[in-house]
């Protein structure tokens, strides 16, 4: 979470009428961290609510892949100014949250990064911890906070709670209410999706990609869409030629080619998940996070 699709809603001046409507300038407060703008919305939403207002606001509900990412986030939360009591939510153990964008309301117990509600993102997580069937795993080691006991003992959440926990949010104190044992302030809850709660919103370059203008003689260099589908084409559109190599996670080079002044790249052979895509060109290198969704 983590970049996701833009949704553009027919015209720019429809985008930007919904963007008025869906939140009051008032009630956001903005941050920018790692080159990204997050909002912290303090206005009482659902989590559906949440995402589509997030989706009008040109980004999505945060989606946080490393602990760096986590620290920021509920960093710029604290400094809000939101009361740790502003909104108990009782299937949350009377403690107070803000929704991100984590989700498993497609399948029970599958949890993607979804926050632009779509029904697809990156899968970062199955099962549930240990406060429920306690059979929960990371999926390929991505970064997850779910509540642990006392702050740093088992993996106690998610847990599907009444069988009705399908979105996640961090909380604001730990829970239950007045003790730790299912986690602490920062950590990761599953609730009822139709609890109403304040709301975290990431935003990427405003522009589907990434663009570099910084190098030699302002050479352009553009990649899009990011993130982009599985079996889609990737675009590469630059001002002279290069070779591009697509990195896993892990540094195994998965692809690499040479590219012209717009070149598509197919992306079947990717598996869904994070990778790393580096251009070469005679007058720079540059290297972008790629999301294959």
């Amino acid at each position: 979470m983590r970049q996701r699709k833009l949704l553009i809603l027919f015209t720019t001046g429809l985008a930007a009428y919904f963007n008025a409507q869906c939140a009051n300038p008032a009630n956001v407060t903005s941050y920018t961290y790692n080159g990204k703008v997050y909002e912290v919305i303090k206005e009482l939403k659902n989590w559906s609510a949440a995402s589509l207002c997030a989706v009008q606001r040109g980004g999505y509900l945060v989606e946080i892949n490393d602990a760096n990412e986590q620290n920021a986030v509920y960093n710029f939360i604290t400094s809000s100014g939101i009361s740790t009591s502003y909104a108990p939510v009782n299937d949350g153990g009377g403690t107070s949250y803000l929704w991100i964008g984590a989700s498993d309301r497609v399948t029970e117990g599958r949890w993607l990064w979804d926050g632009n509600n779509d029904g697809a993102g990156i899968n970062f997580w199955n099962g549930q911890g240990a406060a429920g069937s306690g059979n929960g795993m990371p999926v390929a080691n991505r970064y997850n906070n779910w509540g642990r006991e006392n702050g740093t003992g088992m993996i106690m959440e998610p847990d599907n709670y009444l069988d009705n926990q399908n979105a996640a949010a961090i909380a604001l104190s730990g829970w239950p209410s007045g003790s730790n044992s299912l986690g602490i302030a920062g950590q990761w809850n599953d609730l009822d999706m139709n609890n109403t709660l304040y709301y975290i919103v990431e935003k990427d370059n405003q522009v589907l990609g990434v663009q570099d203008t910084s190098h030699a003689n302002n050479k352009k260099l553009e990649i899009y869409p990011n993130p982009v589908k599985s079996g889609e084409n990737l675009m590469i559109t630059a001002s002279e030629e290069g070779v591009y190599t697509v990195f896993s996670e892990a540094g195994k080079i998965m692809k690499t080619g040479k590219f012209s002044s717009r070149t598509g790249i197919d992306t079947s052979s990717l598996s869904l998940g994070v990778y790393m895509i580096t251009i070469e060109t005679k007058s720079t290198v540059k290297s972008y996070k790629l999301i294959v969704k």
